[in-house]
């Protein structure tokens, strides 16, 4: 047996996210600090709030980027650039 569905409607209009610029300084997003292990060592995370940050801000780690559906750890010797689109660049930080 074979079926087939075909759908037709409006296309809808998408936009692209551009986040407004910020100044590279992520601290208007820290939201607290939390304890973690890396590496078997105990070290302070700073916790943000992903939709409180901007264009350009840079989290170093160790850090924890929280939203409603993820997370993201940055860890120590790691930097995540904020990319106007909203994504997350994360690279080692002798590399930025």
């Amino acid at each position: 047996m074979n079926a087939r569905a075909t759908v037709s409607g409006p296309r809808p209009q998408v936009a692209a996210t551009h986040l407004p610029d910020g100044d590279g300084d992520p601290a208007a997003a820290l939201v607290d600090t939390h304890p973690i292990h890396v590496s078997g060592e105990r070290v302070d995370a700073r916790v943000y709030d992903r939709p409180k940050l901007r264009a350009g801000d840079v989290v170093a780690g160790p850090a924890i980027v929280v939203e409603m559906d993820s997370t993201t750890l940055v860890l120590p010797g790691h930097a995540a650039t904020v990319h106007p689109s909203g994504s997350l660049l994360i690279r080692p930080e002798e590399d930025r």
